[in-house]
């Protein structure tokens, strides 16, 4: 008997919400540094614009991580 696969996520209306607690938030951010990273490969310059947006979203994750870590220990 053979029988078709459908992905559930096919049939939702709406796009999966994307986790927020600390963890997968770290990994994020990991995932945009690497990126970022990458699009300079090769450049001995790198703009203070391009620097400062990857310090910027990094401290800002850090800081939106560390005050939700308190309310989750609750």
């Amino acid at each position: 008997m053979i029988a078709p696969v459908i992905s559930l996520a096919a049939r939702r209306s709406r796009p999966e919400q994307t986790c927020t607690c600390v963890q997968h938030r770290l990994w994020d951010l990991s995932d945009r540094v690497r990126e970022a990273l990458a699009v300079t490969e090769g450049e001995l310059l790198v703009s203070r614009e391009t620097q400062a947006g990857v310090l910027e979203d990094v401290l800002a994750t850090l800081a939106e991580a560390v005050s939700t870590r308190t309310e989750a220990e609750r």
